[in-house]
């Protein structure tokens, strides 16, 4: 069963299908076979966070003023926007953010500024953000992490100061399905973009390992939605330099 809210409207998917057994051995991928869907009654509304955004983690031409992807090993992380190696904006074999900022139902922020929300173990305070009030069947959220992986606390708050809680999961970027990357992919996540390049110390990285990856965070939507509040705690990071980076969250509205 694919979760609710995956699928968004007049778009062709195509898939694959393999075994994974016991022992971690994946078998021979099936055929690539096509669907279309047309009028499924939803659509993707975008949730404004750039009063959210606190991190440049994004490598682009002409914008020097960046962050860290993650704290690691001290040669400034950042991932790679298409055809850009840290010198160059016409480079082949840099895979990366499109140009046009857009990645499935996500809409991403500004290349040239605070592009990411990032959470880390030194997380003191809870982040909320409002979204467009509604009845939504879930809510997507684009995000990548390193040096290990992120449990993150969602309060859901509805009409009426109703509150439910639930998680996401933010996977390391290297994650992967077995038997590639460095860990198994968990905690129900996608990934919607792989083998993006990575640029550090200003210049390509060897090999493009990274992922961004979707969550999807099932809603009720008999229950209007008012605002999400993520709520890191410092024991829900696998260590104390895990970074997760959420670039976008799209809510599901029912029609």
């Amino acid at each position: 069963a694919l979760p609710r809210g995956l699928l968004l409207p007049g778009t062709t998917y195509f898939f694959r299908v393999a075994h994974i057994g016991s022992d971690g051995r994946i078998s021979p991928f099936s055929a690539e076979t096509p669907f279309a869907t047309g009028e499924i009654g939803v659509r993707p509304v975008p949730f404004d966070l750039s009063p959210v955004l606190n991190r440049d983690v994004l490598a682009d031409p002409g914008d020097p003023e960046n962050d860290e992807f993650d704290p690691g090993a001290g040669d400034r992380p950042l991932i790679a926007v298409e055809g850009f190696d840290g010198l160059r904006a016409d480079i082949a074999g840099a895979r990366g953010l499109p140009g046009d900022r857009k990645v499935g139902a996500h809409e991403l922020a500004d290349y040239r500024g605070p592009n990411s929300l990032q959470l880390s173990p030194e997380a003191r305070e809870a982040v909320r953000i409002p979204g467009p009030p509604g009845r939504y069947l879930a809510v997507r959220f684009l995000l990548s992490g390193g040096w290990g992986n992120a449990r993150i606390p969602v309060l859901l708050e509805g009409s009426g100061g109703k509150r439910i809680e639930k998680h996401i999961l933010s996977n390391n970027w290297t994650n992967s399905i077995p038997p590639a990357g460095d860990d198994n992919l968990r905690g129900g996540a996608v990934a919607v973009l792989k083998g993006l390049a990575m640029v550090r110390d200003g210049r390509l990285a060897d090999r493009p390992l990274g992922a961004l990856f979707e969550v999807i965070l099932e809603t009720d939507p008999e229950e209007e939605l008012r605002a999400l509040v993520l709520e890191p705690r410092q024991e829900d990071f696998e260590g104390k330099l895990t970074r997760a980076n959420i670039f976008a969250v799209t809510g599901m509205a029912a029609r």
